[in-house]
């Protein structure tokens, strides 16, 4: 009977700018693009993208993702063939890694297959079943960080 209407007030651009810019509490949100295959998803097929990919779900095929970092979840699944130019892996991965740069197994990783980078990281906990290969032969550029002995050196510590 007696409704009082609201106030509507225009909210122009500057006022949004103004709080923005006063505003000093709250987390800092990256601007970088990132992917997302949640955990429900399953993707059959090759892949390709130039921004970050988080794969919480199920992929089988081909990953190229040459420019980015590829972060296999906790939860993700990958029967793949990856390239990436940096490859986390906190989960599942069954075939070939090409890491440009490093490739990072955390703790709760399972790998099987062939790992081929210049620099990797291999936390207590990760499991891999497989061939490391860190000639950079197989990896789109770089030098292997690893210093190799000559075959005899090798052959006569495993020995001695």
């Amino acid at each position: 009977m007696f409704r009082k209407e609201p106030e509507v007030r225009e909210v122009v651009r500057e006022d949004v700018l103004a709080a923005s810019a006063t505003k000093t509490e709250g987390p800092e949100y990256s601007t970088r693009s990132v992917s997302y295959v949640g955990p429900t998803m399953y993707l059959c097929g090759e892949i390709a993208a130039d921004e970050g990919l988080v794969i919480e779900g199920t992929v089988k095929g081909v990953i190229r993702h040459n420019k980015k970092t590829l972060t296999v979840g906790k939860q993700g699944r990958v029967e793949a063939e990856v390239y990436a130019k940096v490859v986390d892996v906190r989960g599942r991965v069954d075939g070939a890694i090409h890491g440009e740069e490093i490739v990072h197994l955390y703790s709760t990783a399972i790998v099987t297959g062939t790992i081929h980078c210049t620099r990797i990281v291999v936390d207590d906990g990760a499991e891999f079943n497989g061939t490391l290969d860190m000639s950079g032969k197989a990896v789109k550029s770089g030098k292997a960080k690893l210093a190799i002995a000559d075959t005899d050196e090798r052959i006569a510590k495993v020995a001695g």
